[in-house]
């Protein structure tokens, strides 16, 4: 346990060195995978490791005491079968390594793909590529099956001979006996038998699993090789942070050269110096380099030639293009570990106008965010990374583009109020387009699109500070006296808001496990067998019974009705080795069947979880954390697929020898009933006692465990933001040792509760073997002989040793049927699915027909029962066929949740009133039908792993020619040229690259409805002109609606529908509305109607329209 926390730990740790090339080719499912499947062979090891020098040791003083006393120099033989078995499973060892290698990397990719999977989410609900997805999983199961499969095959062949080795050493050592004439006795046969079962358990079963867990450790310790082994980055790889000399903060660049990839993007001749505070603009086309230009000042990328230096006594601060929002409240996203400062926390909180949505929030800044920020809109994640970059107080502070995703009137009073009021004695390094921003830098860094890069100086400002009046910075002390408003209450979050981590309720047994597959199937491949392997087994006791005594056993009624010539000497060897050749067959087919079954009970539970989840609707993957959901993929997958069925395996072994035994003794001793009742008596209560504990220790270990996978999954996200705060590094480390520590204690309990019951299992088959052999004593018959004695007590010794084994491996089972009960937790059946819709799916095709009116007929949305006001309230819109709907509002509005009901991504018992599309009310449409007829191009850009054919077309419904002129239309070089077959590394592409193949997708598509959300907010002017007159041509005769922060972008549209708190309040043509200069449009397009402090209204005017 301990090798493992270590292991864990380092992994963690190297995860936030990693350096950019390390960091793009690593998936965190990969990472999940390592901490949550392979580094639990470490604790298996720990329980079979010493059994390698124990089993060698033990046998040899039984091989020499057998020599001495008893069977002379035939000991031999049954000491070599046990030999033999040892270069067999140095055979198998190598072949489960090799397995267990190729295991782990198809089990990566499978990891990798569903990580992706649920980090765009979103994107795959509103293009219903959700089947498309899931195919895609279920043929990387398949591709991962194929080695589970083998490797099954192998552990069936193992656990045969395991199974038959006590029959096969007996037979064997017999037979010796027999063919050099020597006499075959009950002392030498019974004891003999006694002291091979004692050292066989532990070479033919702990000593090879010790030799297989050996194996599989390795492989382990080679993938944890491989990741530690992966390129770190340097410590101020690119930027050197000196100590300040003088009061002002200097940002100095000097021949900076930067190359990304070996035939990469190229930046060239870099050179500023900044003197703070200043406002530092970087800006340029898509795809020129800003993003990587600002990587390099904060010190992610490697500089090809020259040197960047920052003279500060402070940290650097930085807010990312995509938003990094963690699992946890409002409050801890924005203060990011830092000391509490209530003056200066609302003060970024009001600067970064978050005081309004906090109101709207029923527990204000107490709510809790899911990992990614999905119950949050685009605009308010963008605010809040923002809001955590102003806390900190950084003297450089780094903004890629917050205001992309912000109405204009919100990105104006944020830049007022946050960057040039917050942030006035920084060095802040902005990357943006916005004519505004560029017209209040002091220095403008205009990347060409060659790649050179040109310093511009703004000789009309030479100091941010003096933009605005003066004031006094706010108090840095923490005032603990201040009383705390409701939105921004310090009381804990609502428990439950977002599911953490899950306890099962109910109950889920073996007969569960087996229910997966079909009745007649488990009683083929189970019961058939396991019946015919007890008889088989009872009779190769009876027989060996029978030999010893010399065929003499005419007096027992069992062997009365045998003819003479199978009681002869020869026909009594014949028949047992026909016997024992049956018994190795049966086992074999037995053992083949179980393991094959267990790898298709294993198939279908990930088949149907996986069905269930991606299926699953869209409020699921808002409250249910990540980590919760991949762990169910990783480890508890693994433990199906691996760790369960062989200890169900040798539970039923066990029990099945067991049961064979007392049929045995049962038989020959009635005398011993007694205490066999006696035993099971204790062995049940014993069993219950100790699952009571240990099966709520293993539920809660389970949770942990995923608790700790969503830790690494967020903090994998956020690594440039970590690594460039203060002590952030060790600050995440520390979080990680506690959440680890806590799981470790789960487990620790979860081990010492397995020994506990070890040690009473021992005790109970100590008393047990007492009360048979005193049983003889006191109620022994004139027909009781030694061969009797020596069946009964050998019989004992063994039923002990297997109704031990069956207890701990039954209650093992039990305790592992945990991953059972998660995985059936997240099934086809058990998560809510989206709802299907009314109407027949062959008249659903045929829609819509003609016409694609649009219409809300006094349309509600409340998120949740807890939501004191509603997203939406009493929307009453129609959008005519061929019509161009504008719709704008501040950050939070209700915009996205328009688009959300459109495309059916909330629940029905969320709603009132209806929608309508072509006058069919889009509840009756099957959600796939109704997804595939709406082209939507949204906030999310989201990629995936593969090919730019496969991200553009990941239904494969076009062929070569329509993807490369959809690629020709959108004028970006960096993407027409490129192979469609060539893999597209999506770390490789800018933001504004990224929506460019977001809104080729929607060209591709040909529907007649559209939705445009944001769809060119990442994009400059150039490219954004480029995308508006793509839609003015190829979309001349759709309906679109178009939701932008962009003004100038909607003005040419029909009408223009403005949202505030949810309800429409200005609704008419943007000549309506943008003559009226009380309304609220006329408010956004013109963010500084009241204030002329910096422009003049009709300049503004001039710059957004």
């Amino acid at each position: 346990m301990r090798a493992r926390v270590a292991v864990s730990s380092l992994i963690y740790s190297k995860m936030l060195r990693l350096s950019v090339c390390s960091y793009m080719k690593i998936n965190p499912g990969q990472i999940a995978n390592i901490l949550g499947n392979d580094l639990t062979r470490f604790d298996q090891l720990s329980f079979s490791f010493h059994y390698l020098w124990v089993g060698p040791l033990q046998a040899g003083l039984v091989t020499t005491l057998l020599w001495l006393e008893y069977l002379g120099w035939s000991c031999l033989i049954g000491l070599g079968l046990i030999l033999v078995y040892i270069p067999l499973q140095l055979l198998f060892s190598k072949c489960f390594k090799h397995l267990r290698n190729q295991t782990a990397r198809a089990a990566d990719d499978r990891i990798n793909l569903l990580t992706e999977i649920l980090n765009g989410i979103r994107t795959i609900k509103m293009n219903s590529w959700d089947v498309v997805f899931s195919k895609r999983v279920d043929q990387a199961r398949k591709k991962e099956l194929r080695f589970v499969k083998l490797a099954g095959f192998l552990r069936a062949m193992n656990g045969t001979l395991f199974a038959v080795s006590s029959k096969l050493i007996i037979f064997l050592t017999a037979l010796a006996q027999y063919l050099t004439g020597e006499k075959i006795t009950a002392e030498n046969i019974f004891v003999s038998f006694a002291l091979y079962n004692t050292i066989r358990i532990i070479m033919t079963f702990c000593f090879p699993m010790a030799i297989i867990n050996i194996s599989e450790v390795v492989v382990s310790l080679r993938r944890v090789k491989e990741f530690l082994m992966e390129e770190e980055i340097c410590e101020n790889i690119s930027l050197k942070t000196l100590p300040v000399l003088n009061s002002k903060v200097q940002l100095i660049a000097s021949g900076v050269n930067i190359t990304v990839g070996q035939a990469g993007l190229e930046l060239r001749d870099v050179n500023f110096c900044v003197e703070g505070p200043s406002l530092v603009c970087i800006t340029g086309p898509v795809g020129s380099g800003k993003s990587t230009l600002l990587n390099a000042i904060l010190g992610e990328l490697p500089l090809t030639s020259g040197d960047l230096e920052c003279l500060s006594s402070n940290s650097v601060s930085y807010a990312a293009q995509d938003p990094w929002i963690f699992g946890g409240c409002i409050k801890e996203n924005i203060l990011f570990k830092q000391d509490f400062r209530p003056d200066w926390y609302h003060q970024v909180v009001r600067a970064c106008a978050l005081e309004e949505d906090m109101q709207a929030l029923s527990h204000g800044d107490a709510t809790l965010l899911e990992d990614q920020g999905l119950n949050l809109s685009g605009g308010q994640r963008a605010r809040i990374s923002l809001a955590r970059t102003a806390y900190s107080n950084s003297d450089l502070i780094l903004l890629d583009d917050p205001f992309a995703s912000l109405d204009g009137r919100v990105a104006y009073k944020i830049f007022h109020e946050c960057v040039l009021r917050l942030m006035r004695n920084k060095i802040v390094v902005l990357v943006t387009n916005n004519e505004l921003h560029l017209q209040m830098a002091n220095v403008i860094l205009q990347i060409e699109d060659d790649g050179n890069v040109k310093t511009i100086c703004n000789p009309a400002i030479t100091e941010m500070s003096r933009i605005i009046e003066e004031e006094p910075l706010p108090p840095q002390e923490a005032n603990e006296g201040r009383i705390m408003p409701r939105c921004m209450s310090s009381t804990e979050p609502e428990v439950g808001q977002i599911l953490t981590s899950s306890k099962t309720e109910g109950k889920t047994g073996t007969f569960q496990y087996f229910g997966v597959v079909s009745l007649c199937r488990s009683i083929f491949q189970i019961i058939f067998p396991t019946t015919a392997g007890i008889c088989l087994l009872v009779v190769v006791d009876l027989w060996i019974k029978l030999w010893v005594a010399g065929g003499s056993s005419d007096s027992d009624i069992i062997y009365s009705w045998l003819p003479p010539i199978v009681k002869t000497e020869e026909g009594i060897v014949i028949v047992y080795s026909v016997i024992v050749g049956l018994l190795i067959a049966t086992f074999f087919l037995k053992s083949t069947l179980f393991f094959s079954m267990c790898v298709c009970i294993s198939a279908r539970l990930h088949f149907s979880m996986s069905k269930g989840v991606i299926g699953s609707p869209l409020s699921f993957f808002e409250r249910t954390p990540s980590g919760q959901i991949l762990s169910r993929f990783s480890s508890d997958t693994g433990t199906l697929d691996d760790i369960l069925p062989q200890s169900l395996f040798d539970a039923v072994e066990s029990l099945q020898s067991g049961i064979a035994v007392l049929i045995v003794v049962s038989i020959v001793a009635p005398i011993t009933i007694l205490p066999v009742l006696i035993l099971l008596i204790f062995l049940v209560i014993l069993r219950g006692f100790y699952l009571k504990s240990s099966k709520a220790v293993k539920q809660l270990e389970a949770g942990t465990r995923g608790d700790m996978l969503t830790r690494v999954k967020s903090a994998f996200r956020g690594i440039p933001l970590i690594r460039c705060t203060n002590g952030m590094v060790e600050k995440q480390i520390g979080d990680f040792h506690a959440i680890q520590d806590t799981h470790s204690s789960a487990w620790f309990i979860y081990v010492a509760s397995g020994r506990w019951i070890a040690m009473y299992l021992d005790f109970v088959a100590v008393l047990f073997t007492a009360m048979v052999i005193f049983s003889f004593f006191i109620f022994s018959t004139k027909g009781d002989n030694s061969t009797t004695y020596g069946l009964v007590i050998s019989s004992a010794l063994t039923l002990t040793g297997m109704l031990q084994l069956a207890v701990r491996q039954s209650a093992e089972v039990e305790n592992q049927l945990v991953s059972l009960e998660r995985v059936k937790e997240f099934s086809e059946g058990s998560l809510p699915s989206e709802e299907m819709g009314t109407i027949e799916a062959e008249n659903a095709q045929k829609w819509p027909q003609e016409s694609t009116d649009i219409e809300f007929a006094d349309y509600f949305l409340k998120y949740g029962e807890s939501d004191e006001t509603a997203a939406l309230k009493n929307i009453s819109l129609c959008v005519k066929s061929g019509e161009k709907v504008g719709i704008v509002g501040r950050t939070g509005s209700g915009k996205s949740s328009m688009i959300a009901s459109l495309l059916r991504l909330v629940p029905s018992a969320a709603q009132q009133g209806a929608i309508f599309i072509g006058g069919v009310n889009i509840c009756s449409i099957p959600f796939r039908v109704l997804r595939s007829n709406i082209t939507i191009i949204p906030q999310s850009m989201d990629l995936f792993s593969g090919t730019l054919r496969y991200n553009l077309d990941p239904e494969e419904k076009f062929g070569d020619d329509e993807l490369h002129r959809v690629l020709n239309l959108l004028n970006c070089p960096s993407l027409s040229t490129c192979d469609l077959d060539e893999p597209l590394i999506s770390e490789n592409l800018s933001m504004g690259q990224k929506q460019f193949l977001c809104f080729a997708r929607g060209l591709l598509k040909k529907n007649k409805i559209v939705l445009l959300d944001e769809a060119t907010a990442n994009l400059d002017v150039e490219a954004d002109i480029t995308i508006h007159k793509l839609i003015k041509e190829y979309m001349k005769d759709f309906t679109v609606i178009s939701i932008a922060h962009k003004i100038h972008n909607i003005l040419d549209c029909d009408k223009i529908v403005v949202l505030d708190g949810g309800q429409i309040v200005e609704n008419d043509t943007p000549l309506k509305l943008m003559g009226n200069p009380d309304g609220i449009l006329y408010r956004l397009a013109h963010p500084n109607a009241d204030d002329d402090q910096y422009f003049q209204d009709n300049d503004v005017i001039d710059t957004i329209l």
